[in-house]
């Protein structure tokens, strides 16, 4: 069920362990991690990314101004238009995330903002295609309907941080039935 747009995001918060369950994660196949630690500095950073093994830190989005997470189909166009312009689109690591696309796993009460009827028609619209990923709620049971909807690739979050396991719980995506 991975794509090459399956991405990870961190927490937003350090947290005992995490350099670990990220080599683990990555050894059992997590395609993107996208590092997002907005209250850590630089340093804090550089020194988890150090606790990465090497041969996976080209797998590592780190989170900058490039990569905005859009919460309309309008901001979508937008910026995708600004990203076209700027040449900045056709990159591997350029995406925009769209969120939430489901009632999401770690904000309560953050609840699904779009209909499937709106985001299929965003995709024949060409608002959504394969520089949009899919954020919000995603689980196992819902990405492939993401996928289906148009989206090039899903964020995972809550579901694998808030998880027991979260190897075992990312090798439920590998081992899921469309």
């Amino acid at each position: 069920m991975f794509n090459s747009r399956t991405i990870l995001l961190t927490k937003p918060e350090f947290f005992s362990g995490e350099a670990d369950i990220i080599n683990a994660l990555f050894t059992a196949g997590l395609p993107i991690l996208h590092l997002r630690k907005p209250h850590a500095t630089a340093e804090q950073v550089d020194a988890l990314v150090a606790q990465i093994d090497a041969s996976f830190r080209d797998r590592i989005v780190m989170h900058d101004h490039d990569l905005h997470s859009c919460h309309t189909l309008e901001e979508v166009r937008k910026k995708k238009q600004q990203l076209t312009i700027n040449s900045k689109l056709s990159t591997i690591n350029s995406y925009i995330f769209l969120s939430p696309i489901f009632d999401s796993i770690s904000k309560q009460g953050y609840h699904a903002a779009f209909t499937d009827e709106e985001l299929r028609q965003a995709h024949s619209d060409g608002i959504i295609d394969e520089h949009v990923v899919a954020l919000g709620g995603i689980t196992p049971d819902n990405a492939h309907k993401a996928l289906a909807l148009g989206f090039g690739g899903v964020a995972i979050l809550g579901d694998i941080w808030q998880s027991d396991n979260p190897v075992e719980r990312l090798k439920q995506y590998q081992n899921h039935k469309q």
